[in-house]
């Protein structure tokens, strides 16, 4: 029975280990914080489209399958993810900046999920080159997934970066 108790104990401070860890890691310096640069072969006003407009978006941001947009520069989305069983999930949003074709930022929020706060700058680079900064910072609402950003963010980003190269393929071939 002794043996027992001691693995019992010894599981369970695992386990708190664990959530500790979770629990710190969340307060790295890039915790909640999606953030990319690069520099895609089209000019500003080009790269604009794909950016701005529902159809573009559709095009290259992986999981959404619907925008709904109203002139007062409020939106939903609805987007597909298969992290969570292909579960249709709303992403309402509201355009903060919008200087065509240099500025768009918004203010997103998927209930009981997250909210935040997103803008992409474009930036001549050279010759048919735009530079496109890419920012996204964030905050969950439950302590669950407050927990879990450490393992949570890194897909996000991943997933980030593929849409994002989808983005560059896509506005170059068009070009």
């Amino acid at each position: 029975m002794k043996i027992f108790k001691r693995i019992a104990v010894a599981l369970g401070g695992c386990l708190i280990a664990a959530i500790l860890v979770l629990f710190l890691m969340g307060f790295r310096s890039n915790a909640n914080h999606l953030v990319a640069t690069l520099v895609i072969g089209c000019p500003p006003a080009q790269l604009w489209t794909w950016i701005a407009e529902p159809e573009g978006q559709k095009r290259w941001i992986s999981w959404l399958t619907k925008i709904d947009q109203e002139d007062t520069g409020e939106f939903r989305w609805t987007m597909v993810d298969p992290t969570m069983n292909n579960r249709a999930v709303h992403i309402d949003g509201k355009r903060t900046a919008f200087q065509p074709p240099r500025e768009f930022g918004a203010h997103i929020a998927s209930e009981g999920m997250f909210e935040g706060d997103i803008s992409y700058r474009l930036k001549e680079a050279g010759e048919n080159k735009t530079a496109l900064e890419y920012d996204f910072r964030y905050r969950y609402e439950t302590f669950f997934a407050r927990l879990m950003e450490p393992l949570i963010t890194p897909q996000a980003q991943k997933k980030l970066d593929g849409d994002l190269a989808r983005l560059k393929q896509l506005a170059e071939q068009s070009n």
